[in-house]
Formats: C-alpha cells, structure tokens, sequence
C-alpha cells in the first residue's frame, strides 16, 4: 500500500532500521572518501558523527529529513575538512552520494532489495563529471529502469493475490503466510520471468515470520 505524502513523511521507523540505514551510509561514505580522497575524515568525524545522527534519529520520531539536507551536510563537512568538494558536487544531483541519500531518505522500505545499496562498491562511484555511463548507456538504464518497475507492480500484484485468497481460506496469521508463500511458489513456474523476484520476495516474508512469529 502506497503512503499518502502526509503519512510518509511522519511515518516512524523502527531503532533497527535507522540503525541499519545509517550503517549503510556511512560504509558508503567511506566508499566514497576513499575513491575520491584517498581518506576517512568525514566519516571518522565526532562533529559529522552527532550531525548525522540527528537526522537519522528523526526518521524514529516520525519527522522525515529530506534528501538536500543529508546530502548538503556531506557537501559542507567535504569543503570544511578537505578543503574541496568531490564528492557532493554543487547542484549536482547526478553524482552518486546525491542517489544514497535519496534511497536512504526517501525510499527506505526498499533497503533490502536494492542491490543499489547492499552491493554498492568503489565501482559503482561516480559523479557528474565522471559519470562511467555515456548517453547511450543512461538510455539503457532507463529502459531497464521502466522494465524493472513494471515487474515490481507485476510482484506487488501476485502478492496481493496470493495474501487474499489466503485470507479467504483461513483466520490464522500464521496458517494465511503459510499458504500465500505456497501461492507465490507456484507463481515462479507460471510467471518465469519474475521467478527471482518471486523467490526474493518468498524470502523476505520467511524471514519476516521467523522475527514476528
């Protein structure tokens, strides 16, 4: 279900997930400084340290920090410590730590299947002026970009029917898991196209049961 833009920005997320959020940025960051600076001050930083964690302990009370303000923070301790901004470009929002910022700000839910963010590398860096895509290439991204999306609408659709045709069948918050799984398992040979997806998605709930339940 997609929030409401009221309900997303108060929504509260949970010490975990903030905890998880921040992990992943700052191992970014680093990612970051050691590519472009051949260092760790930022990161290493108690200043940018107790900054940092005001914004993210924000998203645990339910006030949602924007993508400006993570990135600008980086974009002002890169200029105060290194004396030069690599790696939060002026009005770049092209540049590589502008997309964590926004993933970890604005789209959250996706963490644990954006492979964006989990497999991020010293590759995977880039900025305005150093984009390893050329014209070609971003048009090819934004061609699997749209095909990607169309397949996650597709999943979120299988989903939903798999969870209501169980909740038809039973009462039981475990029993309707159980048999949804056993739905979306029979989906990987009548949708093969999405099977990875599927199974992803198989995972995720398992994994989700075994922590609830």
């Amino acid at each position: 279900m997609i929030l409401n833009w009221k309900e997303f920005i108060t929504e509260k997320l949970s010490q975990d997930e903030v905890l998880d959020l921040y992990n992943h940025f700052i191992r970014i960051l680093k990612i970051h400084e050691e590519v472009l600076h051949n260092s760790d001050k930022i990161s290493k930083d108690p200043n940018f340290k107790n900054d940092i964690n005001k914004v993210f302990h924000r998203m645990m009370i339910g006030k949602r920090p924007f993508t400006e303000e993570l990135f600008n923070l980086v974009r002002d301790y890169e200029r105060g410590l290194y004396g030069e901004v690599k790696i939060a470009l002026e009005e770049s929002y092209g540049c590589s730590m502008w997309d964590v910022c926004e993933v970890i700000l604005e789209d959250p839910d996706t963490l644990n299947i954006n492979r964006f963010i989990q497999d991020f590398s010293k590759g995977d860096v880039y900025t305005e002026t150093t984009s390893p895509y050329s014209s070609e290439d971003i048009s090819g991204l934004v061609s699997d970009l749209d095909r990607k999306l169309e397949e996650m609408d597709e999943i979120d659709q299988l989903e939903d029917k798999a969870f209501d045709i169980a909740k038809e069948k039973f009462s039981d918050e475990t029993d309707i898991i159980d048999f949804a799984l056993d739905i979306l398992t029979s989906y990987k040979e009548e949708y093969p196209h999405l099977a990875k997806e599927l199974e992803d998605k198989i995972k995720d709930w398992k994994e989700w049961k075994e922590d609830r339940l």
